[in-house]
């Protein structure tokens, strides 16, 4: 299996794959999980819906020195129902409500220094 790098392999692209019935997810697999059918992979527009979300909450040193203060910090996490039928699991800003459109983009995480998928209300 050839796979496309994408975010999980340091590039800020994110790939989604389907199969000939019509089936869709997120995360490279061989076969379809469904039908097991033949799969290609596509890049989907990253619109979507927040089917899910909610926050977890971390201490942090607040001034860079891990001995130091702490702060709290507030971390939103989604699931987002993309257009094209892929469910993928992203961070958010807390307290996005769900039922809300929103952007799927790949951004640089300075907490973990790497790649996440993040996601951003629209307006319409």
């Amino acid at each position: 299996m050839t796979v496309d790098a994408d975010w999980t392999t340091g590039e800020p692209r994110l790939f989604a794959q389907r199969c000939p019935e019509g089936h869709a997810w997120y995360l490279p697999r061989l076969r379809c999980p469904r039908c097991a059918a033949v799969v290609s992979t596509f890049e989907p527009s990253g619109c979507g819906i927040v089917f899910a979300q909610t926050s977890l909450h971390r201490r942090v040193a607040a001034s860079g020195d891990p001995a130091g203060p702490k702060a709290k910090e507030a971390i939103g996490i989604a699931l987002v129902d993309l257009d094209e039928g892929v469910r993928m699991m992203v961070r958010c800003v807390p307290g996005t409500p769900v039922g809300a459109r929103v952007q799927v983009s790949i951004e640089f995480d300075e907490g973990s220094q790497r790649l996440l998928p993040f996601c951003a209300e629209v307006t319409a």
